[in-house]
């Protein structure tokens, strides 16, 4: 707990922070003129996102048991805490972590020594909604009693979705176990009330093949349909047109008939 111009303010020593900082609520009441720095910082805040900052404020006096210690402060957006004191203010005042007492040793001015304990309550009351900060910061949004129901909208929510649009298909191998085993007891729901049926071109016709027993196969001839000669140029050759059995070709083919 620090004290500026005698108004109390909770800070957070943080000493993976390179800068100080100063909460943008808080600033506004301050009464110290800011100055804008030569070029925008980069800085993650405690929300996880990025944001730029560029307004300084210069030697803010912290008061600890009436010993000032000054502070470099930028304005940064964030809550919980007043300030953030990091390595900058640190190393300025030459503080010195003691993390088995959970204490902070700074450096006066005049070369004493001045410490910052953390102390905890054995015991503590139950804190109501109002003693929450945010809930203080937005009284006019959180009233003690509600006056009815919302008004009606003149338009719904909703989620518009584009037309002809279908959802996007995952492979089964990309799905977890969970939504796999979800997927095939669908399709089997679909299959015992018959609203799903094996389309067709999916069946694939069995034929019988006569295999031998050194795993191959005879092709037998079992009907001629039909006759033809070949003309060459100082004989002729009589074709027939065969059809086989454990053949891949349904409509026969022509063969020399001096080979049946």
């Amino acid at each position: 707990m620090f004290f500026i111009r005698h108004v109390p303010y909770t800070a957070l020593v943080d000493v993976g922070s390179t800068y100080s900082y100063i909460a943008c609520i808080v600033s506004k009441t301050l009464g110290v003129m800011c100055e804008n720095t030569t070029s925008e910082v980069t800085v993650l805040s405690p929300l996880g996102q990025s944001v730029r900052i560029n307004k300084l404020y210069k030697e803010v006096p912290l008061e600890v048991q009436g010993r000032i210690f000054l502070a470099d402060l930028m304005e940064l957006p964030f809550g919980e805490f007043d300030l953030i004191l990091g390595m900058d203010w640190l190393v300025k005042h030459q503080a010195n972590l003691d993390c088995a007492t959970t204490q902070v040793v700074l450096k006066t001015a005049e070369g004493y020594k001045a410490y910052l304990a953390y102390i905890g309550a054995s015991s503590s009351n139950s804190l109501s909604v109002k003693d929450i900060r945010t809930v203080k910061d937005f009284l006019d949004v959180f009233p003690d009693k509600l006056s009815g129901l919302p008004p009606n909208r003149e338009v719904e929510f909703g989620i518009e979705l584009l037309p002809c649009i279908a959802p996007v298909p995952i492979a089964p191998y990309r799905m977890a176990p969970e939504e796999l085993v979800e997927l095939k007891a669908h399709i089997q729901e679909l299959l015992d009330r018959g609203r799903y049926r094996s389309a067709p071109a999916h069946i694939v016709s069995n034929e019988e093949v006569e295999v031998r027993p050194d795993l191959t196969f005879e092709e037998e001839p079992i009907q001629i349909l039909d006759r033809d000669v070949k003309v060459l140029r100082r004989n002729s050759v009589p074709l027939v047109k065969v059809l086989w059995h454990n053949h891949s070709s349904e409509e026969g083919t022509w063969e020399p008939e001096a080979m049946r």
